[in-house]
């Protein structure tokens, strides 16, 4: 981890970023700051400083999670009254005004004379704010925190360019907050599982002074599948691509339907980087019982020991960013 003492300040990384052109590059930026940073209350200022300053949106929060109370509040904000922050709380499964909180994707909440009903009570906000957008920051299948966007009119509260940009934002920040370790009930131990394996074999590859590298694969799928049988046989045909090409030289763990950790002991950049690309060339070319052919888009990180990083959260860390990178920045 970065000494954060030559870590730009967060004002210094935001206001760098403003002025590129280009406002994926200017997130990605940031994230590659952000990424480095060991300080919670550090890392929200930069958040939200972003949110503000970057996408342009005057009032926000971030909610995070109380695994006792089991509900989400905000601990985060700028430009919210501090009142609005001590009501407003909730709990993805229940009810606020008829609708449940998505995990997967915005909720919109339209308040009326600043009353919203929530799980049998009426909660009274400022009666200014015409609606709240509650966006998912998400990171391993795991809904683990909310950004909180209140608005004083009525109408969309961001145009096509933020949301896009608030998408890609929100995918920067899961790594971020997760590895804070934020508290959440359901939160599952499985990505702290990967940063034991992590560890453990950079201790193994620096005892034997062997290199050892470590890959995240994500699958995208390029044509919609509406036969569930076509869709089954798709996901058996890549991953037993991926049993073919990986499981004789190291660990392949699935950490999702459509991503895979790879963990290849004594392979450095060069071996991993090859491989990962030949494993690409066999998926593109992977034909459906539809007969229908390059389906397939298979995007990659890699990253070596003693190349990059010396500790499981260091790797975690540029692993998400690379493949981020991959995924966003490639395709502008």
């Amino acid at each position: 981890m970065a000494n954060n003492n030559i870590i730009p300040s967060d004002k210094q990384s935001i206001a760098s970023a403003k002025s590129k052109p280009n406002s994926l590059k200017a997130l990605l930026d940031i994230a590659a700051i952000l990424y480095q940073v060991n300080d919670l209350k550090l890392a929200m200022d930069m958040i939200l400083d972003t949110l503000t300053e970057i996408l342009q949106v005057r009032m926000v929060g971030v909610a995070l999670p109380d695994a006792i109370l089991e509900e989400f509040h905000i601990l985060y904000q700028r430009n919210i009254e501090p009142a609005f922050t001590e009501v407003f709380s909730f709990n993805p499964y229940k009810l606020m005004n008829g609708h449940a909180i998505h995990e997967n994707s915005e909720t919109m909440v339209r308040v009326s004379h600043g009353r919203i009903e929530y799980d049998d009570q009426n909660l009274q906000i400022d009666e200014r704010i015409k609606q709240i957008l509650i966006y998912p920051v998400r990171f391993h299948e795991q809904t683990i925190a909310y950004f909180i966007l209140p608005s004083l009119s009525e109408g969309a509260v961001l145009n096509e360019e933020q949301k896009k940009m608030l998408e890609v934002f929100s995918i920067i920040s899961g790594p971020v907050l997760f590895a804070f370790e934020i508290p959440l009930k359901s939160k599952k131990s499985f990505e702290n599982i990967i940063s034991k394996i992590i560890k453990d074999r950079v201790y193994e590859s620096r005892l034997a002074l062997t290199p050892i590298s470590f890959v995240v694969f994500r699958i995208n799928i390029k044509k919609q599948m509406a036969d569930s049988l076509i869709l089954e046989q798709a996901i058996s045909e890549y991953q037993n691509e991926f049993k073919k090409v990986l499981c004789e030289k190291g660990d392949l763990i699935w950490l999702a339907a459509d991503t895979a950790f790879f963990i290849y002991p004594n392979a450095d950049l060069f071996t991993v980087e090859t491989l990962s690309s030949q494993l690409t060339e066999k998926i593109k070319n992977i034909t459906l019982i539809d007969n229908s052919n390059e389906v397939f888009l298979l995007k990659y990180a890699c990253i070596s020991y003693p190349q990059s990083g010396d500790n499981a959260r260091e790797i975690i860390n540029q692993l998400w960013l690379k493949l981020f990178e991959e995924l966003y920045l490639m395709e502008t």
